[in-house]
């Protein structure tokens, strides 16, 4: 126990972002924190498969991004953008690309190459609404 609050306290809390809504509507409030250069990590083997790192201005260029747009089942004539990355032979797809995109573009303060949003999208866009 003594460790894990070690680590906590070397963890610096840089800001929490406005929360996403997963598909299956759990609210996910994304906290951003620079953690020392030494840390080893840690995770559940139940919740995690890999811990990598990958750097942030990749979640706004083209390079490797794919995308695809999905119908919402709730919405009539609406669809949602799935992002996906693959980095080094590690994909990071869904909610969590979805995340870093708009963590990144708050932190390097440029928007995406991309459209982060389907055309279907009225809210003018999330980016914009976000930033």
């Amino acid at each position: 126990m003594r460790a894990y609050v070690a680590a906590a306290a070397a963890v610096q809390v840089l800001c929490t972002v406005a929360p996403f809504l997963s598909k299956h509507l759990y609210s996910v409030t994304p906290v951003v924190a620079q953690v020392p250069n030494d840390f080893t990590p840690s995770p559940s083997v139940d919740e995690v498969s890999a811990v990598f790192s990958m750097p942030l201005s990749y979640f706004l260029d083209t390079h490797r991004h794919i995308h695809w747009d999905v119908k919402s089942k709730t919405t009539p004539r609406k669809c949602y953008r799935v992002h996906s990355f693959d980095y080094q032979g590690f994909i990071v797809w869904g909610l969590t690309a979805q995340i870093l995109i708009h963590v990144a573009q708050l932190a390097l303060g440029r928007p995406a190459a991309f459209e982060v949003d389907h055309p279907s999208n009225t809210t003018s866009s999330r980016n914009a609404s976000r930033m």
